[in-house]
């Protein structure tokens, strides 16, 4: 049996089609029988020891059933790069383990098929629904694992701010297909495909996302980027329709390309949102006439994009936050854009802060904090009478005038595009992540806070 080992724990996650039908449930949170074999413990316990490593036990081939392998032929014929075991070095900011603990505590349908995974024998067509979880291979995981860190680390994308969505989207698994024809690792709909294909200007020439991605790609010096670049075949288009989806969902062609087209969207949206540009590697804000490299770790940056337009920055300072958190800001919206539109996202908080104003309603950094705030602990009834009668009032007044809530809150009884709570979701699943795998060994330390 094969095992993926992580270090000591110490003190110290497009798509709203897809999660209406995942919505957390008692059910769905209890492990199955086969997650409890995994070492780390059920998430009913979630005891892990503290005084040897952890690991998460993969699956062996031989011993899963024929209906669990039918992408085992296709992942032997993904590149041999993509397939071994990577060294600490070798450019992944959090271990392997976080990928294969994901992919067995996902949607469990090792025993009955699930609507939820598809196949596909080829890259072109339309997948075949329900089929059982494929097994969980160090084949498979190697495969996801090391297509997910190199297109992370060559478009510049910090590798665990996606984890917690994609936890709560397709588990990392290459074939799961959401209700909308959400397809694979990054479940991407009909529209994300077509943005990444859009033509744009980019210094003066019209081109599509995917040639610019690939000349930039090309120029650059970085480990993760070369070996993305010499597989040409990643950035041939493909086709819009559903009928088609197999094309991100097929392996061999798939993780990478998938993995690929989310990252590239997701840069395109970061465009659109902040202003930003992706060049030889790296991301690039606006700043007068020129372009200045983007500090992950810096907390107040200038942003163009919506961010300029809806004078974010200056607004928040107005209400009473002296030194916004403008990363963790910029994540919020990129995130809460996959599930509820690009400039959507910004029109709520836009709304947000106008009837905070209205009112001279001052907000505090809590206010933007989805690791804190969650609308299901208004809605568990207490036996004691009087708050109960408290408890009702409050959610009735926060019902009639839900801006004087934190903005986590707010998004839960306003948003009506994508999935209500949907920041809330993913933030969850950071949450059961820390809580299970390790403080920050999965997920970006304070991600989704100020």
């Amino acid at each position: 049996m094969k095992y993926f080992t992580l270090p000591l724990i110490t003190a110290t996650f497009f798509v709203g089609v897809f999660f209406i039908f995942f919505r957390p449930t008692e059910s769905y949170l209890e492990q199955s029988s086969e997650v409890k074999k995994l070492n780390l413990g059920s998430c009913v316990d979630c005891k892990i020891s503290k005084e040897s490593p952890n690991t998460v036990e993969l699956e062996d081939p031989d011993k899963c059933s024929r209906d669990r392998l039918y992408f085992q032929s296709s992942l032997k014929k993904i590149d041999p790069f993509l397939l071994k075991r990577r060294s600490d070095k070798e450019g992944g900011a959090f271990p392997m383990s976080c990928v294969g603990y994901i992919m067995r505590r996902f949607i469990d349908a090792t025993s009955h098929a699930s609507r939820f995974y598809s196949y596909c024998a080829k890259a072109v067509g339309a997948p075949v629904r329900n089929r059982k979880t494929h097994c969980v291979s160090e084949d498979y995981v190697s495969s996801v694992y090391n297509s997910y860190v190199d297109v992370m680390s060559c478009l510049d994308i910090p590798q665990t701010d996606l984890i917690p969505k994609l936890y709560n989207e397709s588990g990392f698994h290459i074939n799961t297909l959401g209700g909308g024809m959400d397809a694979g690792v990054g479940q991407l709909t009909g529209p994300a495909i077509a943005s990444v294909q859009q033509l744009a200007v980019f210094d003066g020439e019209n081109k599509t996302w995917l040639e610019m991605f690939k000349e930039e790609i090309n120029k650059s010096d970085k480990p993760a980027c070369r070996r993305v670049a010499k597989i040409t075949s990643l950035f041939s288009k493909i086709a819009v329709g559903s009928e088609q989806r197999c094309a991100l969902i097929a392996a061999p062609e798939n993780p990478l390309k998938n993995v690929l087209y989310a990252g590239i969207f997701y840069h395109y949206m970061l465009r659109a949102q902040t202003g930003s540009r992706y060049l030889q590697g790296y991301t690039y804000l606006p700043k007068g006439d020129s372009y200045v490299r983007l500090n992950h770790k810096a907390k107040d940056i200038d942003m163009s994009g919506f961010f300029k337009e809806y004078k974010i920055k200056e607004r928040l300072k107005e209400l009473g936050i002296s030194r916004p958190n403008m990363l963790a800001l910029r994540q919020m919206m990129v995130t809460l854009g996959y599930n509820a539109g690009m400039e959507t996202a910004f029109i709520y908080l836009d709304r947000y802060l106008k009837s905070r104003k209205s009112i001279k309603l001052l907000l505090k950094d809590s206010d933007f904090d989805f690791q804190k705030h969650f609308y299901s602990n208004w809605m568990k009834k207490s036996s004691k009478p009087e708050d109960e009668k408290r408890r009702v009032k409050e959610l009735r007044q926060a019902r009639s005038a839900p801006y004087r809530l934190p903005f986590p809150l707010y998004l839960r009884m306003v948003q009506r595009t994508g999935a209500p709570g949907y920041l809330s979701a993913v933030s969850q699943k950071l949450l059961l992540l820390d809580k299970e795998m390790g403080a920050g060994l999965c997920t970006t330390p304070n991600f989704l806070r100020f």
